[in-house]
């Protein structure tokens, strides 16, 4: 259970990266 905790807090951590990626592409548009 610790491997799928694990993976799904990097997923978790990803989207949350793009998601601020995209925010700052749209601020600077």
């Amino acid at each position: 259970m610790d491997n799928v905790e694990r993976s799904f807090a990097a997923a978790t951590a990803a989207g949350f990266v793009v998601l601020v990626i995209g925010l700052v592409l749209l601020a600077l548009l």
